[in-house]
């Protein structure tokens, strides 16, 4: 609930890196690989596309062109798929990961807003490994209750 409350207020935190995790990231660029390679077969089906260039204005490293009012892809693509999210027609094809796409945004105020969703998914009953996992809930938690006063913990 805290990542959807903070989405739809556009407050995107920054991210942190460990220093060893980006040289890893550089050792072993396998989406890199696979980026170059299904960059080319991400398409656009014609019939659907309104041409309104949002996937364009939206791409963080400008790997499409619209050119007569239809999106054309590059190799440049780090398969954020960000495209396909926002695309209004759904009509952009993701290549060989079409199988996984979205359709559109994720509904992030229904989340929030649906009380059969508990927050509570970790408390201080539990056992086992997830237990390692409190520290986490209960800032989560404290953030939520600092921006809309609900206290989840409560619920």
């Amino acid at each position: 609930k805290l990542i959807a409350i903070l989405i739809l207020q556009n407050n995107h935190q920054k991210l942190k890196y460990n220093p060893f995790y980006v040289m890893l990231h550089y050792l072993f660029r396998i989406q890199w690989i696979g980026a170059k390679l299904n960059g080319p077969l991400i398409h656009v089906r014609k019939k659907k596309c309104n041409g309104c260039g949002l996937c364009a204005s939206l791409c963080p490293v400008q790997n499409i062109q619209m050119r007569n009012g239809i999106p054309h892809f590059s190799h440049d693509c780090t398969m954020c798929m960000n495209c396909s999210l926002v695309c209004p027609q759904d009509a952009v094809r993701p290549g060989i990961l079409n199988l996984w796409r979205v359709n559109g945004r994720y509904p992030f105020h229904k989340l929030i807003e649906n009380p059969d969703i508990s927050s509570s998914y970790i408390d201080d009953n539990t056992k086992g490994y997830f237990k390692l996992f409190l520290p986490y809930y209960q800032q989560t938690y404290k953030e939520i209750k600092e921006i809309t006063g609900i206290d989840y913990q409560e619920i």
